[in-house]
């Protein structure tokens, strides 16, 4: 079986999700890839000495754009899936007229580009444009238009000169021209012309800003945490450094991705006291090009959830309650992941004392300040629950005098 690495440095993996079957299924065995786990030196290596592959960014002017329309991807090595296309597409405008698209089908995130013209309203890609190589068996995988054969349930290399695209007179929209379930945008082996099962159609591109890494609030007041978490298919136990700030009902977390130890995400304290960061957030963009988001799955054949902690204000914990985190390429409902992790905690390294609510070290009058204030602004944050009865009122504010009379 032809080796195919499914994304740059990343860890990847399918499984069945609450898809649309709109794709139709090879009666033949799939020709996809077995995963590789850490192909960081592979890939570069293959980049390195590949010249008929974009892997850098042209020179030019980038503009970003939103996804949308049906994706296939490969599931479990033997059948074909499909899910809503997700996340972002940068596009480059250069100065001579040539435009790239950074990966063109949408569920295959490598970081490389294909080049095509401008002319009027059309965008056109020449055909069969590389845009991954399988060093292991020396051939490319190449972009491309297939379709769908009924009489001998396949799809089939379709022929075709260039790929087309209609962009709009600002180029806020642009959209895959002649594609439907049957006619598709496609990933192929070059040697065989065999689909890989890697496709879109049905896609149009929506021009939004650039997506920026979370910064938190300039005067938030943090404090070290370490989070400890169990990796998937027995790698190393995670045990890094990790940093939490909140503001009223808003919590700021810094290293919730291991691998991505500078981003932050933020979550919303709930009445129930538990922490939900919502799904999708987006973390950064790798040196390779390739986006990184943070979201969470219950079930394996379920759509992608929030992500809940619940926690222990006794120990200053927070456990992870939803079953696993998944370190991301696309925002998506589909499970493909550079890093994937359970039961995790994150705990604090330097506990702050109950009711200290400026986190200044001491309980005085400057809390009850705090308390009242927050009383007064109607917040419901655990840490101002001092007599610990799931409701912040006027008897939180007692308890607080009480405990600084002591």
């Amino acid at each position: 079986m032809k080796k195919f690495y499914i994304f740059a440095i990343a860890i990847a993996c399918t499984a069945t999700m609450m898809a649309q079957k709109t794709f139709h299924t090879a009666k033949q065995p799939v020709m996809v890839p077995a995963v590789q786990k850490n192909s960081s030196q592979l890939i570069s290596t293959a980049n390195g000495s590949d010249n008929s592959i974009i892997t850098s960014q042209p020179d030019g002017i980038e503009k970003y754009y939103l996804r949308k329309g049906i994706s296939a991807y490969p599931d479990n090595y033997s059948s074909l899936e499909a899910v809503k296309t997700s996340g972002y597409m940068k596009v480059v405008f250069a100065a001579d007229g040539s435009v790239y698209f950074r990966d063109p089908v949408g569920e295959f995130q490598s970081g490389h580009w294909i080049k095509g013209t401008m002319n009027g309203n059309k965008i056109s890609f020449p055909e069969g444009q590389n845009i991954w190589l399988d060093e292991e068996n020396n051939l490319h995988a190449k972009v491309g238009m297939m379709y769908w054969d009924a009489d001998i349930e396949n799809w089939i290399y379709k022929n075709v000169t260039e790929i087309s695209y209609t962009i709009s007179t600002d180029s806020s929209e642009i959209k895959l021209d002649n594609t439907n379930a049957e006619n598709i945008l496609a990933m192929y082996w070059e040697d065989s012309k065999a689909f890989t099962y890697y496709g879109d159609y049905n896609s149009t591109y929506s021009l939004i800003d650039k997506p920026e890494t979370l910064t938190p609030p300039a005067d938030l007041k943090t404090m070290p945490y370490k989070l400890n978490a169990k990796v998937f298919e027995d790698e190393p136990i995670i045990n890094t450094p990790a940093k939490i700030g909140i503001v009223d009902n808003e919590v700021y977390i810094q290293g919730l991705s291991p691998m991505h130890p500078n981003c932050w995400v933020k979550g919303m304290v709930d009445e129930q006291g538990s922490l939900i960061i919502p799904k999708g957030q987006f973390l950064e963009e790798r040196t390779e090009g390739i986006p990184v988001y943070v979201k969470g799955l219950d079930k394996s054949n379920e759509e992608m959830v929030d992500i809940v902690y619940t926690y222990d204000k006794t120990n200053d914990t927070y456990t992870q309650k939803t079953r696993w985190i998944f370190v991301c390429p696309t925002p998506g409902n589909r499970i493909s992941y550079f890093q994937c992790y359970t039961q995790s905690t994150i705990s604090g390294e330097n506990k702050i004392p109950h009711g200290d609510l400026n986190n200044d070290g001491v309980i005085d009058v400057k809390d009850i300040t705090e308390l009242v204030k927050a009383i007064l602004a109607g917040k419901s944050n655990v840490m101002y629950d001092i007599d610990t009865n799931s409701v912040v009122d006027v008897s939180d504010v007692t308890a607080l005098i009480n405990m600084i009379l002591k």
